[in-house]
């Protein structure tokens, strides 16, 4: 396989020309390469997503469709992510959808905000099409908080009935900077359980 005549059948094939339009399949839908950057995915924080818009000719030729119109939002789904649906008008405006148009080359930006609380499990949906037709896809988002917090108590071991000494600082996880004027809330487990509502002071502690 890796012989002087395999390597000319492979410069051959190199030479060939490009399949001409003409010569594609019928029109058989939309396809999409999605890929979110940055880091997770913050609750209650903005992300960006960028993607590729393609449209299928055929069995499996995808070829990138320019201009393509894009619309994006987050919901929540109870029958999980990672699925996908034919729409035959656009999405209706306002319900949390955002539009967008791919460039020349079928590439596209969108930036949304994620979901703070979600009432069930977030998805992302993403429809891609033209004028006349929209596919929708669906895939299911991990959240992860949008703070970190540091906790230093006076000790290790306590007695009980002993007082707990602590220190605690609120930090926002992707800048890293202190947030003041934040509610939290300590909790002590064991025998009985206490907890107590904190608001961080102007110093983030």
């Amino acid at each position: 396989m890796t012989g002087p005549r395999w390597r000319y059948l492979l410069a051959l094939l190199a030479l060939l020309p490009a399949r001409p339009a003409s010569a594609r399949g019928p029109e058989a839908g939309f396809e999409l390469a999605l890929h979110q950057g940055g880091g997770p995915l913050l609750a209650g924080r903005p992300a960006r997503f960028r993607g590729i818009a393609y449209r299928v000719h055929g069995l499996a030729e995808l070829v990138p469709l320019p201009r393509a119109l894009i619309w994006a939002r987050t919901a929540t789904s109870t029958a999980g992510g990672h699925r996908t649906d034919t729409l035959q008008a656009a999405p209706p405006p306002g319900q949390g959808w955002r539009g967008a148009h791919a460039d020349g080359r079928g590439y596209f930006q969108l930036e949304l905000p994620m979901p703070e609380r979600p009432a069930g499990p977030p998805v992302l949906e993403v429809a891609v099409g033209d004028s006349k037709q929209q596919r929708r896809f669906v895939f299911a988002l991990t959240l992860e908080r949008p703070w970190d917090v540091d906790l230093v108590t006076d000790r290790q071991l306590y007695q009980a009935g002993e007082v707990i000494h602590a220190w605690a600082r609120l930090r926002d996880r992707r800048s890293r900077r202190p947030l003041a004027r934040q509610p939290i809330q300590l909790t002590l487990t064991g025998t009985e359980v206490r907890s107590r509502p904190l608001l961080t002071d102007a110093s983030c502690v």
